[in-house]
């Protein structure tokens, strides 16, 4: 449904052996293989997804820009940064995870 069920609060540290890119993740959310970590992300964002757009929230789509400096410092190009569906996915979590904090406090 999109909605969190329970949330638990800990510390802890994170450790990882593997990293992915955006580009990565959204390489195998098209690809026709499932992949055993992203397939699982992917669908329960899609949850996420569908509950928001039945908020309908303010949705403010601004592009995110790349600046290149040449050797002096100087600013030698701006260009927009490509938005990939898998930028979407980290931030619907990092949403949920925000707002499960703020009920929590």
């Amino acid at each position: 449904k999109g909605v969190t069920r329970r949330a638990r609060f800990a510390r802890g540290i994170m450790r990882s052996v593997a990293r992915m890119t955006y580009a990565e993740v959204q390489a195998a959310v098209d690809s026709d293989t499932p992949h055993p970590h992203v397939t699982p992300l992917w669908r329960a964002y899609e949850a996420l997804k569908r509950e928001r757009a039945a908020r309908e929230p303010l949705a403010i789509m601004l592009p995110e820009y790349r600046i290149t400096l040449d050797e002096a410092g100087h600013v030698r190009d701006i260009a927009p940064k490509e938005s990939l569906e898998s930028h979407r996915l980290i931030e619907a979590y990092m949403v949920a995870a925000n707002v499960a904090a703020a009920e929590f406090l």
